[in-house]
C-alpha cells in the first residue's frame, strides 16, 4: 500500500512538472538573480551601514570642547583659515581674505559649505567676536574684522574651527554624541558624514595610567598620546600579544630647563651659557632642540650658536665665571624626573652639584625648573620673554628682545616677519634665560597587527 502510495506521489508530481516546467524554471533563475542581488546590496551597501565601523580611542587629560585634542576638533570643523603644520596660513572656510594696513582683515568665504545641521554656511554663522576688534558683514560670504592695534597673529585666530551653539561643524565628520562632566568632556562620539560613514568612539582618561589600564581591560582598541609603554612600572605593553606600538613625536610642546635669571647663580649669563652647552648632543627621550620655535616652521633660523654641546667649553666658560659653591636645585614634576636625572648628570661632569626636588604643577619660586612649554601656532612668544609679562616666569629682561617681539606681532608682512624671529632666535639662545631641550616621544598603542 505504502509502495502504490509513492508511485501515486511520483506520477503527479512529473504530471505537475509538464504542465508548470517552464514556470518552475523561470521562477527558480529569477530567484537566482535576486538573491545575488540581494547579497550584492548586503555585502557593498547595507553591511557598511549595519557593520560596527567603529574605532574606540583613548586620550589622557582634562579638555573642554573648545580644546580637545587637534586632530579631533579638525576632522570636525575647520576655521576660516587653517594653519599647516609649517606655521603657513591656508584657506579653510574662507577661500582667500586680504589685510590692509596690518588692521583691517576681509574674508571672502567659500559658497558650497554647509554645517552637519543642513544649514548653509554664510558670514552671519561666523562665531568670532574678538575684544578691541570691529566684526562687519560685507554681504552674505564677505566679513570684515577691524582691529584696534596692529597684531600679526590675528590670523591664527580664526584658524580656531567654527562650531554653531549644537556643535554642527563643518568638517568630515560630525558629533552624533557628547558626553560632558560640568564643562568638561568625558566621551564623543564622532561619524562619517559621507559613506562608510565611520564612527569614532573617543574616551579622555584622568592620567596616561588610567588609559593604559583602559586599554588593558578593553575599553579602547587605541591608546594615543602615551609617553610610556609600561603599565604600573612593570608590565610592558610591547609584549601583549596582537599589539603594535607606534612612536611618534609631539612636536607641539618643547621639555624646556627653565632659568631664574633673578637668581643669584643664575643671574649670570655664563653660568646659563655653560649649563646650556653641557647637556648632550642626543637625548633618549625625543627629538633633540634648541630654538624656541619647532624646525618645521617658516619662522624657524639657525643662528651660530645653534646646536652646540660641548663639555669642553661649557668648563672654560665656567672657569671665567665666580665660582659656584653651592648646589643648583631643579624642580621638576614627577613624570620628568628622569630628564631631571639625566640632567643632573651632565652637569656633574663639569663640577656643578645638583637637588631635585618633584612638584606639582608649576611652582611659585624655582631656581632651575624643568617643564613643558606648549609651542604656540603663530612664532608670536610675547607672553614669554617679554619683560612686562607675569607669565615671564625667568624674569628675563632684555630690551632688545622686548622690541623684536613687539615688532614680530604688529607687522603681517611674512618675509618681515621672518627676519624678525631670526634675530629673536639668535638674542634669546644667546642669553640662554631657557634650555629648550627636546621634542618628547609618544605612543600610539594598537590592538591588533
Amino acid at each position: 500500500m505504502a509502495f502504490q502510495r509513492r508511485r501515486y506521489y511520483t506520477w503527479l508530481f512529473k504530471a505537475y512538472f509538464r504542465r508548470w516546467k517552464k514556470t518552475i524554471l523561470g521562477a527558480i533563475v529569477v530567484g537566482i538573480f535576486v538573491s545575488l542581488g540581494l547579497i550584492s546590496l548586503t555585502v557593498f551597501y547595507l553591511a557598511p551601514l549595519l557593520s560596527d565601523n567603529e574605532l574606540r580611542i583613548g586620550y589622557w587629560g582634562v579638555y573642554r570642547v573648545e580644546d580637545i585634542p587637534e586632530e579631533i576638533i579638525n576632522d570636525i570643523s575647520m576655521g576660516l583659515v587653517i594653519t599647516a603644520p609649517d606655521g603657513k596660513i591656508i584657506p579653510g572656510a574662507a577661500e582667500r581674505w586680504e589685510i590692509k594696513g596690518d588692521r583691517e582683515y576681509t574674508f571672502y568665504l567659500k559658497k558650497n559649505l554647509k554645517f552637519h545641521n543642513g544649514r548653509k554656511f554664510t558670514s552671519k554663522t561666523v562665531p568670532f567676536n574678538f575684544e578691541n576688534v570691529k566684526k562687519e558683514i560685507i554681504d552674505d560670504f564677505t566679513i570684515k574684522f577691524t582691529l584696534k592695534d596692529p597684531y600679526s597673529p590675528f590670523l591664527t585666530a580664526v584658524a580656531q574651527p567654527i562650531l554653531l551653539k549644537d556643535l554642527s561643524g563643518l568638517g568630515d565628520f560630525k558629533i552624533k554624541d557628547i558626553d560632558l562632566n560640568a564643562q568638561f568632556v568625558k566621551s564623543i562620539k564622532i561619524q562619517e558624514v559621507s559613506p562608510p560613514h565611520g564612527k569614532k568612539y573617543i574616551t579622555f582618561y584622568p592620567t596616561h595610567e588610567a588609559l593604559k589600564v583602559a586599554f588593558s581591560l578593553g575599553e579602547i582598541n587605541i591608546a594615543e598620546g602615551l609617553p610610556s609603554v609600561l603599565l604600573d612600572n612593570k608590565y610592558d605593553l610591547k609584549k601583549w600579544p596582537e599589539v603594535s606600538i607606534k612612536e611618534k613625536l609631539n612636536d607641539n610642546v618643547i621639555i624646556t630647563i627653565f632659568y631664574n635669571t633673578n637668581d643669584n647663580i643664575l643671574s649670570d649669563k655664563r653660568v646659563r651659557q655653560a649649563l646650556n652647552y653641557a647637556l648632550p648632543e642626543d637625548v633618549p627621550f625625543g627629538k633633540r632642540l634648541y630654538s624656541p620655535i619647532k624646525e618645521s616652521s617658516i619662522y624657524f633660523s639657525k643662528p651660530p650658536n645653534y646646536g652646540i654641546a660641548d663639555k669642553e667649553l661649557a668648563l672654560s666658560i665656567l672657569d671665567a665665571a665666580d665660582d659656584i659653591n653651592e648646589k643648583i636645585s631643579i624642580k621638576v614634576s614627577h613624570d620628568l624626573r628622569e630628564v631631571a636625572e639625566m640632567v643632573r648628570l651632565n652637569w656633574k661632569d663639569v663640577g656643578i652639584e645638583t637637588d631635585i626636588e618633584e612638584v606639582r604643577g608649576m611652582p611659585q619660586k624655582f631656581q632651575v625648573l624643568i617643564f613643558e612649554m606648549k609651542i604656540p601656532k603663530d612664532p608670536d612668544q610675547y607672553i614669554l620673554w617679554h619683560s612686562d609679562q607675569k607669565s615671564n616666569i625667568v624674569g628675563y629682561k632684555n630690551l632688545r628682545i622686548d622690541k623684536l617681539i613687539e615688532d614680530g606681532r604688529s607687522i603681517a608682512d611674512t618675509g618681515k616677519r621672518q627676519e624678525i624671529y631670526a634675530d629673536f632666535q639668535k638674542y634669546l639662545m644667546d642669553d640662554v634665560p631657557a634650555t629648550f631641550l627636546f621634542h618628547p616621544k609618544t605612543y600610539q598603542i594598537i590592538k591588533g597587527n
